[in-house]
């Protein structure tokens, strides 16, 4: 997945959320300019914490899934086993990790 992909999907989210690209950007702890280049595909060195805060003021969640099925299967036993949520927690950001990130996003902002 790249930037050209997911370009419709951050947009799409943003206006069925009622959002300008500078409400986004205020919410996020982004530029407008920096908005706007990342859903016309030409922004993409984002970094994965703002990536996810972007996510969350637009309701979206990131999943991750394997591409192949010798790991789908190994993710599988590890659900089933019951290890799943340890193992498989250090690729899930929690909801209040989230929250800190966007805390510290906004008061940086506000420098």
């Amino acid at each position: 997945m790249n930037g050209q992909t997911l370009a419709p999907i951050i947009r799409t989210a943003r206006h069925t959320r009622q959002l300008s690209q500078q409400s986004l950007a205020d919410r996020v702890g982004l530029s407008r300019k920096s908005i706007g280049e990342f859903e016309s595909g030409r922004h993409t060195e984002l970094g994965l914490g703002r990536f996810l805060v972007l996510c969350d003021a637009l309701g979206l969640e990131l999943t991750l899934l394997p591409k192949d099925r010798a790991l789908a299967d190994k993710l599988a036993a590890l659900r089933m086993s019951g290890q799943g949520p340890r193992a498989l927690g250090k690729f899930e950001l929690r909801k209040r990790e989230r929250d800190l990130d966007l805390r510290e996003l906004r008061n940086r902002a506000r420098r």
